[in-house]
């Protein structure tokens, strides 16, 4: 199973079972939620928390188009 995130990526909050928990992928990493309304607003507003914390190339890209691979 892929490595996931301990902390919410909307919230920061911990994310109690990450097993469990509500799930997106975003350039192959698995991300986590600590609720489905987090995972909603991330799905929603995927370029805004993509862009800054899963770049495609791995730095963080402000000028340049995004080319993100999302299964919700």
């Amino acid at each position: 199973m892929a490595r996931t995130n301990k902390v919410c990526a909307v919230t920061g909050n911990e994310v109690i079972n990450p097993t469990q928990a509500p799930r997106s992928s975003v350039n192959g990493k698995v991300i986590t939620f600590c609720t489905s309304t987090c995972k909603d607003i991330f799905d929603r507003h995927l370029v805004k928390f993509a862009e800054k914390r899963y770049p495609a190339n791995g730095q963080p890209s402000y000028s340049t188009t995004l080319n993100l691979k999302f299964k919700p």
